[in-house]
């Protein structure tokens, strides 16, 4: 069955909960028919379900009580027809076609008796079987409506609950930072895409890999002018020094084009396209995900984690009798690093906005070419059917790697694009080297333990908590502050700050109002008119969301991303139409000496999807000017044209 027709079903669903119940029921009914089961992906749609009451759609309890009547009454039917045809069934179809279907049932109920019936309502291959098979072995039938039952009624809530925590993860984390999700979604859909493609090119390649070697050897008979380079990568047993040199010749040759469509274009970089794609990366920047960003760059972006690496590959190699493995390993690296060195010279394009080094190309270029001949190299230790895991292994390190690199704005997307293209053409050409020259018995545990070593050293050994800081405000320097005065600010710049908050979804529509005053000022001011700061989400108050409070000046409130950063400070108060939450992020803009905060109104209520646990969240609810703007009597106002307010003490 199609996922896609799946996701239809559910978004058609979240608009039309009335009729939850009943597709529920015809899901669980489904998913425990005999034949038709076996086709029905019904793990997954309840899965789905369970993700739409973890996002507050649908209700749990009446989605289980629906669930479990829905697999009562598939099994009983699929009970009715093993116990109707009996010996009959296994000439029917599909069965008569693929006789092990129903093999299987009926091993497992011989092996586990009347208990297969609880026991095989938990397991795919055999979950549609195991009724039908209880009814044309005779089980009786009240022994089966009882056991029936009452895996049903294990079944529907344990089935529900984990998409249940995801769709209540998903919700928590895209109310706190859309982006993030965003990000870590795409990241999760490149590295699965990055996996199935190295899968597929494997399967495609494996079994025609020697049939292109001998037509590559046939046409290099017929030039042998420029086919000596080919007969010296794909020929065994040619791994002289000038086998080497004619490797590393034909590499240049092929990389050519490459490096000249390069410098072509070199003219026009960076393009809109890199402009506008280092900007929707910055926009990605997030608190929670800055220092794990930070790690990736500390493993892919440091000489030393490249030269640790290089130095065990070399005693591992020297050890093994292997010593032409780590000289073909630095004749790619040297291409490499040539390559790129005369581009730098020659195209002279400019540093990306926030990039803090010149040579970090090049680290990564080389980085990315070590992991993809290591991965050649431990290829030859795995059976055939497995070679394709190293490649997928690298593949994904060098995809976040890339990412890391984006993230921080450490190069221009062409840059990168040319520095992965340049490390894969290497490591293709060199990497056919090494297999066909027979230098490939390196055990895939060394080659790991090459990688985590080197890798885990630099974690540890390089860059405490201040170290980190600083290379975070490399990345993302915070803007100087610029003075104006209140004239300039209520007549031009406040237009130049961003109306809305930014960040994905509907929360992303919040009015970003101005207020020009000291945190002191501004404090006072809340508490005369009735706010109160909001308790702190720590280690231990997020606990609290366990406890049976509905009060939410008692609860710790989720943050907010504006622009990459959380709200400096915030405040809550209780009002007749519910619980305010105003929240506040330093611009870069100040009159006279009083910085100029950014501020997002909303009222916030309990989210109570999973019932052991309520979690403050933004409502839809608009927020009137009157109603928050109420009691700051020390304040003065002012709307603008937009329907923003512009806020000052009397005297700033």
């Amino acid at each position: 069955m199609d996922i896609s027709v799946l996701q239809n079903f559910f978004d058609w669903l979240s608009n039309h909960p009335g009729w939850a119940g009943f597709f529920v029921f015809l899901i669980a009914l489904t998913e425990s028919l005999v034949v038709v089961g076996l086709a029905m992906p019904g793990t997954i749609a309840m899965i789905g379900v369970g993700a739409l009451i973890g996002a507050g759609i649908l209700p749990f309890w009446e989605m289980a009580v629906w669930a479990m009547f829905g697999a009562v009454a598939g099994d009983a039917i699929s009970y009715w027809v093993g116990n109707h045809y009996r010996d009959r069934l296994q000439q029917s179809w599909p069965f008569n076609k693929r006789p092990q279907l129903l093999n299987i049932g009926i091993d497992f109920f011989a092996k586990h008796g009347g208990k297969s019936v609880l026991l095989g309502r938990f397991f795919g291959p055999v979950r549609p079987i195991i009724p039908a098979v209880a009814g044309m072995l005779e089980m009786r039938k009240w022994r089966f409506l009882g056991v029936n039952v009452l895996s049903a009624v294990i079944w529907a809530p344990v089935t529900l609950l984990p998409g249940v925590v995801l769709g209540a993860s998903l919700t928590l984390a895209a109310s706190v930072a859309g982006r993030l999700v965003m990000f870590v979604g795409l990241l999760l859909i490149s590295l699965w895409l990055v996996v199935w493609i190295c899968w597929r090119l494997f399967r495609f390649f494996s079994p025609r890999a020697q049939r292109m070697i001998e037509f590559l050897l046939t046409w290099a008979t017929r030039h042998p002018v420029v086919g000596s380079s080919v007969v010296a990568t794909v020929e065994s047993g040619y791994s002289s020094l000038r086998g080497l040199w004619l490797v590393a010749l034909l590499a240049l040759v092929l990389m050519a084009p490459v490096l000249v469509v390069y410098v072509w274009l070199a003219g026009s970089l960076p393009t809109a396209l890199d402009v506008s794609w280092q900007q929707y990366m910055q926009g990605l920047h997030n608190p929670a995900v800055d220092p794990l960003m930070l790690i990736g760059y500390q493993l892919f972006f440091q000489w030393p984690v490249l030269l640790t690496m290089l130095a065990l590959l070399t005693v591992g190699s020297v050890a093994l009798r292997q010593p032409g493995v780590i000289v073909h390993v630095l004749m790619a690296l040297g291409l490499v690093g040539l390559m790129l060195t005369v581009l730098a010279q020659v195209t002279q394009v400019p540093l990306a906005e926030h990039a803090t080094d010149e040579g970090l190309n090049l680290l990564l270029t080389m980085m990315m070419t070590l992991l993809g001949l290591l991965a050649v190299i431990a290829s030859g230790s795995l059976p055939q059917k497995l070679r394709w895991v190293p490649y997928a292994i690298a593949s994904m390190l060098a995809l976040m790697a890339l990412t890391t690199a984006m993230y921080f704005s450490q190069g221009w997307l062409s840059e990168l694009f040319v520095a992965w293209l340049l490390a894969a053409m290497t490591i293709g050409i060199v990497g056919v080297a090494l297999r066909r020259h027979g230098l490939m018995s390196v055990r895939l545990s060394a080659v790991v333990g090459v990688v985590l070593v080197a890798m885990g050293a630099v974690v540890v050994g390089i860059g405490d908590n201040s170290w980190r800081a600083q290379q975070l405000q490399l990345f993302s320097p915070p803007a100087k502050l610029q003075m104006v005065n209140q004239e300039t600010w209520q007549q031009q710049t406040w237009q130049q700050l961003p109306r809305n908050r930014q960040d994905l979804g509907a929360h992303a529509r919040q009015v970003m109002h101005q207020w020009a005053a000291s945190r002191e000022q501004i404090d006072q001011a809340m508490r005369q008119a009735g706010w109160q700061s909001p308790m702190a989400l720590d280690e231990r108050s997020w606990l609290r969301w366990f406890a049976a409070e509905n009060d939410l000046r008692q609860l710790p409130l989720l943050p907010r991303v504006h622009d990459g950063q959380y709200e400096q400070f915030k405040y809550l108060r209780q009002t007749p139409e519910g619980v305010q939450v105003m929240r506040f992020w330093q611009s870069q803009y100040q009159v006279a000496d009083k910085p100029i905060y950014l501020v997002s109104v909303s009222y916030e209520d309990l989210d109570q999807s999973l019932w052991m646990l309520a979690i403050p969240r933004t409502t839809t609810i608009p927020v009137q000017a009157e109603q928050w703007l109420t009691g700051l009597a020390s304040m003065q106002f002012v709307k603008t044209a937009d329907g923003r307010w512009l806020l000052w003490p009397e005297k700033i």
